[in-house]
């Protein structure tokens, strides 16, 4: 099974669908956990907000039975008397005021209570695409690290194989021959522990994305793989912190937990309501005709107000408003620290691009220093090491090209969600 999925992993399985990334993010949202679990988070804050506003409606009650009492009438226990009963009742309630307003104030709560869930179910899925992005970058990389190596392996191989042929007419000595064999042996372990590591960033993907490995799963679409923006082009972006889900949610939290503190100091107010009700009750039952005939109405507006309660309002009052406090202080903490880390990602963007430019030159120093010493070493004036060497070097500069290309497209996508945008997912 390990080397049947090994082959599926360099190859790309023959009928096995390329995705780019935002078809691996399509995926990742409809089939992952984490995106369900954001979507059941939302639907519990609908609901909460639904509940809170219960109170603007009437609450309407129905109860009736039905039963048989009996009183013993002798001493000796051998009489009674007995009689049946039927009762029934309909009782209508309707808030007014409830304790001063409080529950208005805990709908708007609530109400900043859903934009916040709201703002994190944004955050969830942005969250989520990122994670995608890395998952699908790494497979990217592992992959343009195993074509490096089959590369290497190539000349490594080539280079042993015309060793041995002057090794065997005495043009070479014995340490020369070694030395190329050492070459091969390294740049194929290298190959090896390549495949393995794009074996691993695969499977990777496929947990992210919510999905199993089998022969139908799609693979990476490498054709598909972005250029990374110059940062004139970051630069002309909106830096502006206000798109962040995970910021406007803590800042709706903040607002709602000074609603709710104030909420709190309406429990000192009175509550008034209005109520109606209807009563029957009757020791039998003549049919539905006859309760007409015994029944009760009422009509009235009640008022409660709790006038002391053993200090238990103001100790709420005092922890409502130092969980705000302490909220608000979160927050304040939390925007500072995204303000410094803009500044840090906007460098970092910069010096990842700068490093892919740089390693693209290096490549072509290292290509063009590669060719002169084969032609040094040909010619007999480059020993055999300094041949390897130069082998190493170019091999070093075609996996540094990949690292610094995939670098500089996950800190442009990740300066893209810090600043609440989604990642580029394709040209």
């Amino acid at each position: 099974m390990t080397g049947f999925l090994t082959l599926l992993l360099v190859t790309g399985g023959a009928d096995r669908p390329p995705l780019d990334l935002s078809g691996w993010v399509s995926l990742a949202l409809a089939n992952s956990p984490a995106a369900a679990g954001a979507e059941a988070s939302l639907s519990a804050a609908r609901a909460e907000l639904k509940a809170s506003g219960s109170f603007l409606w009437p609450t309407l009650s129905f109860s009736a039975s039905s039963g048989y009492a009996w009183v013993s009438n002798q001493p000796d226990g051998d009489g009674h008397t007995g009689s049946d009963s039927y009762s029934a009742s309909l009782a209508l309630s309707q808030e007014l005021l409830g304790t001063g307003g409080r529950n208005w104030l805990i709908l708007r709560a609530q109400r900043k209570g859903l934009q916040a869930a709201e703002a994190d179910y944004r955050a969830a899925r942005l969250e989520l695409v990122m994670r995608v992005v890395e998952a699908y970058y790494a497979v990217v990389e592992a992959e343009g690290f195993l074509a490096a190596a089959n590369r290497a392996l190539e000349l490594s191989a080539g280079q042993l194989e015309r060793t041995e042929a002057l090794y065997g007419i005495g043009g070479v000595t014995t340490l020369e021959l070694l030395q190329a064999q050492v070459q091969e042996s390294r740049a194929r372990l290298g190959a090896t522990r390549s495949r393995q590591n794009l074996n691993n960033a695969y499977n990777g993907l496929l947990q992210t994305a919510g999905l199993v490995f089998s022969p139908e799963a799609p693979w990476v679409d490498t054709a598909a793989v972005l250029t990374p923006v110059p940062p004139d082009f970051i630069d002309s972006m909106e830096h502006d912190l206000s798109g962040n889900p995970a910021l406007a949610a803590a800042r709706l939290r903040s607002e709602q937990a000074f609603i709710t503190a104030e909420a709190s100091g309406r429990n000192a107010w009175p509550s008034l309501s209005a109520n109606a009700s209807w009563a029957w009750s009757d020791n039998r039952f003549d049919g539905f005709g006859s309760i007409p005939d015994k029944d009760t109405w009422f009509v009235g507006i009640h008022l409660n107000w709790t006038i002391f309660d053993g200090f238990s309002r103001e100790a709420a009052v005092r922890s409502a408003r130092a969980g705000a406090l302490r909220g608000r202080a979160a927050l304040e903490e939390m925007e500072a620290s995204m303000e410094s880390g803009l500044a840090a990602a906007r460098g970092s963007v910069a010096a990842a691009y700068e490093s892919w430019v740089l390693s693209g030159l290096a490549l072509e120093q290292a290509e063009e220093q590669y060719r002169l010493s084969r032609l040094t070493y040909d010619m007999g004036g480059l020993s055999l090491m300094g041949l390897l060497d130069a082998q190493e070097t170019l091999a070093e500069a075609r996996a540094g090209l990949v690292s610094a290309r995939v670098d500089a497209l996950l800190e442009e996508a990740r300066f893209y969600a810090l600043l609440g945008y989604t990642p580029r997912l394709g040209e």
